[in-house]
């Protein structure tokens, strides 16, 4: 060891103990002289007279900052981005066996349940006989329409259409929402759409329904979606796929047919489309009759489904429906025994 001025002289040329070296610099600090010293050919550390800290050859302070903050942080940033990236995989698998909400069951509700749509009902009572009478088709060269779009406004009943057309046929229905198709990865939602046609051909003769079909079925090059663009084409191949022995009649709902793929709604998928329209004061009458019979004996006897059609006007089968229910509540708040006619008109 050998003591050394800033500008590399020497005091004496020669080692020196450290004892020695302590107390020659304590004077030399006194006195407000740097030094530093050399070990093994190291860098000099630069003494401040100061603080009496080193510098220079030794550990810099921002060295000692990346050791005890940076490294950790690092470190943590990745084992988080390792965590995220494994969770997502797990989510991912988890979501692919998930499977479509469907209903394998027996629909119980029949076209008396359905009201002021009469003409739609028409259209469709000859797809319930060839579900149930399918050779009476086939024998004449006929086909049952592999997809049929219900259409319309909000609120008309194309959902319960669909599930009286399967009730009355007495054939499994299954029943699914376009939105679980879109999924954030791609090919999620066509490998959905693939196991929903696999169990509605092992189940044939049954009635697909899928609703509110334009979350898929939108005109393709519209919004760069690629997952929904890949469900869509995977519709198309699916309807496309079916064998004429395969009894299975798919049905879908939407409120803008114009939003549409053409591809998707040319005959040979969707065969048929039905404009489901508001009901007329006809129409009101029978769907106010059908909700009233709910009621029963609790329904006050002045109260007259005629009169109530003809007082509203443009209201749809589920605003009817809903006008029933909250002159029901009316009533029970108010203490009565039965439901009376100011209770629908507060209601309306």
């Amino acid at each position: 060891m050998e003591l050394l001025l800033v500008d590399g002289k020497t005091i004496d040329g020669g080692p020196i103990a450290d004892s020695t070296f302590s107390h020659l610099q304590k004077l030399l600090i006194a006195k407000n002289i740097t030094t530093s010293y050399q070990i093994n050919n190291a860098e000099p550390d630069i003494i401040d007279p100061v603080n009496n800290s080193a510098s220079g050859g030794g550990k810099s302070i921002f060295g000692e900052f990346f050791i005890l903050i940076v490294a950790p942080l690092i470190v943590l940033v990745i084992a988080l981005i390792g965590s995220q990236i494994f969770l997502e995989k797990y989510r991912l698998r988890k979501n692919s066996k998930k499977p479509v909400k469907t209903n394998l069951k027996i629909s119980n509700i029949k076209f008396n349940d359905v009201a002021g749509i009469s003409e739609a009902k028409d259209e469709v009572c000859e797809i319930v006989d060839f579900l149930k009478n399918p050779q009476k088709y086939s024998s004449l060269g006929g086909r049952i329409p592999r997809g049929i779009i219900l259409y319309g406004e909000p609120g008309n009943g194309k959902t319960l259409l669909a599930k009286a057309l399967a009730g009355e046929a007495g054939v499994p229905f299954f029943s699914a929402a376009a939105s679980e198709f879109v999924e954030l990865y791609v090919g999620l939602g066509a490998s959905r759409i693939r196991d929903l046609f696999d169990s509605a051909k092992k189940a044939a003769p049954c009635v697909v329904f899928i609703d509110e079909i334009d979350s898929i079925g939108t005109k393709r090059g519209f919004d760069n979606n690629t997952e929904r663009e890949q469900a869509l084409n995977q519709l198309l191949t699916e309807m496309d796929g079916f064998d004429e022995k395969e009894n299975v009649v798919v049905i879908a709902a939407t409120n803008r047919i114009d939003m549409l793929d053409p591809a998707l709604i040319r005959p040979g998928r969707f065969d048929r489309h039905i404009y489901i329209a508001k009901p007329t004061i006809k129409g009101r009458e029978e769907i106010f009759q059908v909700y009233l019979n709910k009621i029963g004996e609790k329904l006050d006897k002045n109260v007259n489904a005629a009169n109530l059609a003809k007082l509203t006007v443009g209201l749809t089968g589920a605003e009817i429906a809903n006008l029933v229910n909250e002159a029901a509540i009316l009533a029970a708040k108010k203490n009565k025994q039965q439901v009376e006619e100011d209770d629908f008109m507060q209601a309306r």
